[in-house]
């Protein structure tokens, strides 16, 4: 395996296969799969074309997602990066490989689940846009979405939607998303295996259980 100084590590697991993302302190960065099942090693660093070595990308700050990701830059932009868009991972539908994704301005954090993104503005607002088979984008449907959409919470039994403000911190896996908003949790999508402290919602919805800890 080669190797690659690096000044920042992320990872996204999903499924049989972790990914890596190094990143320089220019702001370039380098995909590395970890795979039990197969081959290991650098994938190859981001480009915004991947035939040409010149496209190099210099300025993220935050990568994640795993065959098509989100890119977080220094101006609090998103962009991504991938051949699949089936189910809106890339947030556009301009048919490039690479681009911007619009409507997001001074994003702080983006996380990322099997195939959907989550991306949290400076003052708490959180946009999300793929996949949304068990509600996992938090907007109240079902719906696949393609461009980037708020998340809304209700109470305990879906009443009285709003959108979600003032988040703290974000974070996604697989087919569920959680925030963390003034000390209380608030968890949204499925809940197949217990992990998201409620029956599952297409809101977000704070667990009640972990009241007594704030």
């Amino acid at each position: 395996m080669s190797s690659i100084h690096a000044d920042q590590i992320q990872y996204d697991g999903y499924g049989r296969v972790g990914v890596f993302t190094a990143i320089k302190r220019d702001g370039s960065a380098f995909r590395v799969r970890a795979n039990n099942y197969g081959p290991s090693g650098v994938v190859g660093p981001l480009r915004t074309d991947p035939s040409d070595p010149g496209t190099q990308i210099r300025d993220a700050v935050a990568v994640v997602g795993g065959d098509s990701v989100a890119i977080l830059k220094r101006d609090g932009t998103v962009w991504t990066a991938g051949y699949t868009n089936e189910r809106g991972e890339l947030g556009r539908t301009d048919g490039a490989y690479y681009g911007q994704v619009q409507g997001l301005s001074n994003i702080v954090k983006i996380a990322a689940g099997g195939y959907h993104r989550l991306a949290l503005t400076q003052n708490g607002e959180i946009w999300t846009w793929g996949f949304n088979s068990h509600g996992q984008l938090g907007d109240g449907t079902t719906e696949n979405r393609f461009s980037p959409v708020r998340v809304l919470t209700a109470s305990a039994t879906g009443e009285n939607a709003t959108e979600l403000n003032a988040v703290d911190d974000i974070a996604a896996h697989g087919d569920y998303s959680i925030a963390l908003k003034k000390g209380k949790v608030l968890s949204w999508g499925s809940n197949r295996w217990y992990q998201i402290g409620h029956s599952g919602s297409s809101l977000a919805i704070e667990i009640e259980a972990l009241q007594s800890f704030y």
